[in-house]
């Protein structure tokens, strides 16, 4: 079994609470979670991911939209 890989990216988020997204949740199969201060910040670093893990280049609204939905908050 292979182990998850974590992505963290943290900025000042003093007072509000981290967003994190598993990429399992999308794609199945896929064991990449990320857990970043913003939604944005998920956002940006997912096409990357998309492309390099899973040949996905263009990233369509709805497959934004299907993250977003994705996207939980950690408390």
């Amino acid at each position: 079994m292979r182990k998850p890989v974590y992505f963290f990216r943290l900025s000042n988020n003093k007072g509000c609470a981290l967003k994190s997204f598993a990429c399992g949740d999308v794609v199945p199969g896929c064991e990449a979670v990320w857990v970043c201060s913003t939604e944005d910040e998920i956002l940006a670093s997912l096409a990357g991911h998309a492309g390099s893990a899973h040949g996905i280049h263009d990233v369509s609204a709805e497959m934004v939209k299907t993250v977003q939905e994705a996207i939980t908050t950690v408390s």
